[in-house]
């Protein structure tokens, strides 16, 4: 009795084990699986770039367009761009399937984004190059006006008649300036958009004209040292001739017809002496605004500043 009581015991207990077994192999086929099912994806749309993708406050990356093996349930998505938050949702995700984000780039999203940059608007605010329009009014008079008894505008007595006219035209220029206040060559407008081709043209147009003035001042050098010994020579003769017989008639007329005459052409080279201007501009007005845009646009983006933005 007692051998066959330690048999059934030892059969009971091995098919008790067996039977646990089988359930627990069981339990791995059909419920792991769907355990191991529980995720999902989710896909990020942006319209704007440069921007940190958090996933229940952990930061998943930048510009990050796929989060894979994503627990199912709900989740707190955030999207910060420059440290503010343009985007944040409770978003579900649902095993075995792909939820779907969009961060758009709408009106609301912009001003978050330029109200976080007051000191970087500012910046372009007081950098910002801008070609300016300038008018001015310039009144001519043309003729003349005669008197009876005198020439010129007026009389005593008498009457006087007039056939001279006045025309007034408006005449307008431009100028670039920055911040609309300081105005700037357009030298250093080409160098701020860093147009190389345009500042070289600038400095042919220069040394050209730094160089024909150069001949002109030594002209004008010149002619005044013309000038000034003709004068001389002109006086000795002339004083020779009216006040003392000191040298010979000959001699005396030689050096007032010759000083007289060496005069008059260093007078006329000194005359003819003033240099001549630089140009009033070296660029078209389309040239300057180009150039202007250009620099703008480059202002705008190393400040993070949306390239459509304006002031």
């Amino acid at each position: 009795f007692f051998g066959s009581s330690l048999y059934l015991i030892f059969f009971i207990n091995r098919l008790t084990m067996r039977t646990f077994s089988t359930a627990i192999l069981y339990i791995l086929v059909w419920i792991a699986p769907s355990v191991m099912a529980q995720k999902g994806t989710v896909k990020v749309f942006s319209e704007i770039k440069g921007v940190q993708i958090f996933m229940d406050e952990a930061l998943q990356g930048t510009d990050v367009t796929v989060l894979d093996s994503v627990d199912a349930g709900t989740h707190y998505l955030k999207a910060v761009k420059d440290n503010v938050i343009i985007f944040s949702d409770l978003i579900t995700i649902n095993s075995n399937a792909v939820t779907t984000v969009l961060i758009k780039n709408t009106k609301e999203v912009q001003e978050k984004l330029l109200e976080s940059k007051y000191e970087d608007i500012q910046k372009f605010k007081n950098n910002k190059l801008e070609v300016m329009l300038s008018s001015k009014y310039v009144t001519s008079t043309s003729g003349v006006t005669n008197s009876m008894y005198f020439p010129g505008y007026y009389v005593i007595t008498g009457t006087s008649f007039s056939n001279s006219y006045s025309t007034t035209e408006q005449q307008t220029d431009w100028f670039v300036a920055r911040a609309g206040k300081v105005r700037i060559s357009e030298y250093e407008l080409a160098r701020l958009a860093g147009n190389q081709d345009a500042m070289r043209r600038i400095e042919q147009v220069n040394d050209q004209v730094d160089k024909r003035n150069a001949k002109i001042m030594k002209r004008g050098s010149t002619g005044a040292i013309m000038l000034l010994a003709g004068t001389v020579s002109a006086l000795v003769g002339l004083a020779d001739v009216m006040v003392a017989d000191f040298l010979s008639d000959g001699v005396a007329a030689g050096l007032l017809g010759g000083g007289i005459f060496v005069g008059v052409i260093g007078l006329v080279n000194v005359q003819n002496s003033n240099p001549k201007p630089y140009p009033s501009h070296y660029l078209t007005l389309e040239e300057a605004i180009k150039l202007a845009d250009t620099y703008n646009r480059n202002l705008k983006k190393s400040l993070g500043l949306p390239d459509n933005y304006e002031p």
